[in-house]
């Protein structure tokens, strides 16, 4: 959910080093191109039903040199049960640079890069009237900031002899987005670091294509306090997914996410920002032109 990036197997928590879609061979990218690559697109369905929310999002990501990376989001995030409040539009704008390739300098060397994503949102959570001098304006401090991160990503297989390929992707991340952006941003930088995991399946010779197992874990933020002095922070999350190609170029995805323990609820009868979420379950397709 971090700007529903690929392409490994996960709810989208996390960004990697690797890049979409990029040019297998010369000429095969964009129109023939051996410059622009292929899009990538996806759509996700995010259902938290402990903290009665749903998130809807639709994807794209466009590749050049095979280094370069740029993509957008947009989501329609709907909590109106839980807070009284509509829907919120959140949208991403992302651009990658992979500085080292896969394999660069050696059969082991992992993919390095570096990222940029620009969130914004229209959420409209508002300061109670009744608070002097703040009643009725917004609650957090700004509506749009930049979230940048270094990745790591490296896959294992005939490289090392193993029989599956196993990708691990590491990193961390530099932000102010409280609940990932989308209720706000804060006035204080953190630096969450995150982790993903991939692992091939056995594919019974009756169902096309492959199978994997992921998983993703991003750690908890703070990013300060919102205009009434309340800290806003965001529990660490975590998701596994089955994944399942039934051709190269088409994933589907079951995931089961976690968002903490406790519901929106908790953090809204103390009177403070919710830092959890609960848990429930992303459906997720992406398709690679």
């Amino acid at each position: 959910m971090s700007g529903f990036q690929g392409p490994l197997y996960g709810g989208g928590i996390n960004p990697s080093a690797e890049i979409a879609n990029p040019i297998a061979k010369p000429g095969e990218g964009l129109n023939g191109s051996s410059v622009v690559g292929m899009p990538q697109v996806g759509l996700w369905y995010v259902n938290l039903s402990d903290s009665d929310l749903t998130w809807t999002a639709e994807s794209a990501q466009m590749s050049f040199f095979n280094r370069f990376e740029v993509g957008l989001s947009h989501s329609d995030v709907d909590a109106s049960k839980a807070t009284g409040e509509g829907s919120v539009n959140f949208n991403t704008i992302t651009a990658k640079l992979q500085v080292i390739q896969p394999g660069q300098f050696g059969a082991l060397t992992p993919a390095f890069a570096v990222g940029y994503m620009h969130k914004d949102t229209d959420n409209a959570t508002k300061i109670p009237d009744a608070v002097p001098g703040l009643g009725g304006s917004r609650l957090y401090p700004d509506d749009s900031g930049d979230d940048y991160y270094v990745a790591l990503t490296e896959t294992f297989y005939d490289n090392v002899g193993l029989p599956l390929p196993v990708t691990l992707n590491v990193g961390m991340r530099w932000t102010k987005g409280y609940l990932m952006g989308v209720d706000g941003f804060g006035n204080d930088w953190d630096n969450p670091y995150f982790a993903s995991l991939a692992i091939g399946l056995p594919t019974p010779k009756f169902v096309p294509g492959h199978m994997a197992l992921g998983a993703e874990y991003a750690d908890s933020s703070d990013v300060g306090e919102d205009r009434l002095g309340r800290e806003m922070k965001t529990s660490r999350m975590y998701d596994i997914a089955l994944a399942w190609l039934p051709t190269p170029k088409l994933t589907l995805q079951a995931i089961y996410l976690n968002n903490g323990s406790d519901n929106i609820y908790d953090g809204l009868e103390a009177g403070q920002n919710p830092i959890k979420l609960g848990d429930g379950f992303v459906l997720s397709t992406q398709y690679h032109f």
